[in-house]
């Protein structure tokens, strides 16, 4: 998992956080990563599981980080996710047009 430290750091220099709001984020990262964490390490959970534990830690830590947030940052916030979900799809769309477009090399004629 990353280190909160650095992710602190660079939310720092994305968001022009003051010392103040850095002094409110770092526990809720710091929270965040060592959930994160726990969910990993669990081999119990199935990967559905895993993948909903871990958008639901996301999803908690960016209602706190909105509570400190200024209106601007909560702006600049809303734009990185929007880019980032985007380039997801777009990422998904080149894995599915790859996979439709490599041959079932695994699958025989049936005679």
């Amino acid at each position: 998992m990353g280190d909160p430290d650095k992710i602190v750091a660079k939310m720092k220099k994305q968001f022009d956080l003051s010392d103040a709001q850095v002094k409110q984020v770092q526990p809720v990262i710091v929270e965040r990563q060592s959930a994160l964490k726990s969910v990993v390490e669990d081999k119990s959970l199935t990967p559905k599981q895993q993948r909903d534990k871990v958008g639901a830690i996301f999803k908690n830590s960016a209602s706190k980080l909105d509570d400190i947030f200024t209106p601007a940052q909560k702006a600049k916030a809303e734009e990185m996710k929007a880019a980032r979900k985007a380039r997801g799809e777009k990422l998904r769309e080149t894995r599915k047009a790859s996979q439709a477009a490599a041959p079932a090399a695994s699958v025989s004629p049936v005679k």
